[in-house]
């Protein structure tokens, strides 16, 4: 799948949980193509008082993730590759402690572009407070699932598996992918996002992608960990930390805005 959207220069990123190093696929992504982004899983830090990451993942095995991370770091900086490196932990009861030292220890780490502290999928509504179109809805976005079948979100079980609200009838394998695309269902979908239009579970979503970039600072209580500032960014679902401050200079989820909503998504420091 990589390669097939490499070879037609289209942007991607990967999401891994770094339990399997695969030479081919890493070598290829750190050359000059179109995926910018890899986001390393690990829900906890690699110390022998923590438990997270077994209790998070069962059947993880702490130290083979940590090499393969390590590996891929090294890679990236051997061969001054441009994608960005992403360590994610995801917020399970660690103590604050832990979130500190995670996010610490992998700031520190060369080749690391920022590091994201998010909340567990445990629920998906909030209080009709939708204002923006989200990511789903963007010209360049589409889900495909592992069994080929297409759908209009990847986060909400309803719009991912009910027929009467996705598209979860049609295949790769068996549709065009254009004509997967052009589907009346996928249009309207894309176009009432747009007016900000919002119905069944996308009024009450709270996944929807709601900013940018990195603004204001942070520090933490322990002033040993990191010396210097630290970049943050907080949207809905997310914490983004980083020592560097990083602005996209394309933001993808902006795309077919009405004009007159363009003024509300201007990036507002924290």
């Amino acid at each position: 799948m990589i390669k097939y959207i490499t070879d037609r220069k289209i942007p991607a990123y990967i999401t891994t949980n770094g339990t399997i190093w695969l030479d081919e696929l890493f070598e290829h992504i750190t050359d000059e193509t179109s995926v910018y982004q890899i986001i390393f899983s690990l829900d906890g830090i690699v110390d022998h008082k923590s438990r997270s990451i077994e209790l998070a993942r069962p059947g993880s095995h702490r130290v083979n993730i940590l090499q393969n991370i390590l590996r891929f770091l090294d890679l990236k900086l051997q061969k001054e590759a441009p994608i960005d490196v992403a360590l994610k932990i995801c917020r399970r009861g660690q103590d604050f402690e832990e979130i500190e030292n995670y996010i610490s220890f992998w700031l520190q780490k060369k080749g690391v572009d920022y590091v994201c502290v998010g909340r567990a999928l445990t629920e998906d509504q909030n209080e009709k407070m939708r204002i923006y179109p989200c990511q789903y809805s963007d010209n360049n976005f589409m889900v495909i699932k592992s069994d080929g079948r297409v759908t209009l979100c990847a986060y909400n079980d309803r719009m991912t598996n009910d027929p009467d609200l996705a598209v979860a009838q049609m295949k790769i394998d068996d549709t065009p992918l254009l004509d997967i695309y052009n589907n009346e269902k996928f249009t309207e979908f894309r176009e009432e996002q747009r007016k900000g239009h919002f119905y069944g579970p996308c009024a009450t979503c709270g996944f929807a992608y709601t900013g940018q970039g990195f603004e204001g600072m942070v520090h933490f209580r322990d002033d040993d960990l990191i010396k210097g500032p630290i970049y943050y960014h907080q949207d809905y679902y997310n914490e983004f930390f980083s020592l560097k401050k990083k602005w996209k200079v394309k933001d993808y989820y902006k795309q077919g805005y009405a004009e007159e909503r363009r003024y509300q998504l201007e990036p507002v420091a924290s």
